[in-house]
């Protein structure tokens, strides 16, 4: 079997009205050198129903994940899995797409058009659109390096950053927080401890903010400066 380029994640949990939007973002990319890893989060049977009918293709595996809400309450589920699965991507870059965002048709194909231009480039973020239910949309706009004197918490989202999967082997996700959204930034601090995170600057996703949505609340702005 031959290797893919990128592996792309998505966990899913209890989101039907939105993961249908986001899967289908990741099967209509324009770049299709990609595996598709699906988790079922311990979600409701609506979200599942919509998870399971993409099983049988080629590019997607479908992956169920039992946690009970106890659990919930003590460990951020999301990062325990995130921490189990990025260590097995058959990918060289990996993505994570949460399941009610939305991916850009050449989402990949930009990252890996950068990746092929900058040799040297290990890791890169692309602007984000933020969708808000009140219309106020907000932009994360990449046109900073993140490195270890620009950290990048709170600064960009963890679904707009691609990097090389060997990474992960000196990384991870805290379990102990309960907020996924705090926990990508803190991941992303990390990341710069190995390598820059260099712009690109075109907005290649959506950030939908729905009720249920994790996102940092950054002081004199919804996402930071």
């Amino acid at each position: 079997m031959t290797r893919p380029l990128v592996t792309v994640f998505t966990l899913s949990y209890n989101k039907s009205d939105y993961v249908g939007d986001a899967i289908e973002s990741v099967l209509n990319q324009t770049f299709q050198d990609f595996e598709y890893v699906l988790i079922d989060n311990s979600t409701d049977e609506q979200t599942r129903a919509i998870i399971y009918q993409y099983g049988l293709m080629d590019k997607v595996t479908v992956e169920y994940k039992d946690f009970h809400d106890e659990q919930r309450k003590l460990f951020n589920i999301e990062s325990i899995i995130k921490n189990v699965h990025f260590k097995k991507a058959n990918g060289k870059y990996i993505l994570f797409l949460a399941d009610d965002d939305i991916l850009r048709p050449t989402c990949l194909e930009e990252h890996i058009k950068d990746f092929q231009a900058h040799e040297k480039h290990r890791a890169n973020y692309h602007t984000v659109e933020c969708q808000f239910a009140d219309g106020k949309d907000t932009w994360l706009k990449a046109e900073k390096t993140f490195n270890q004197s620009e950290l990048p918490y709170c600064k960009t989202d963890g679904g707009a950053v691609m990097f090389e999967t060997s990474l992960f082997d000196k990384l991870f996700f805290d379990t102990d927080l309960k907020n996924a959204a705090e926990s990508d930034g803190l991941f992303l601090n990390q990341l710069v401890e190995l390598t820059d995170i260099h712009p690109i600057d075109k907005v290649l996703s959506i950030k939908r903010i729905t009720p249920i949505s994790n996102y940092i609340k950054c002081e004199g702005n919804r996402w930071g400066k």
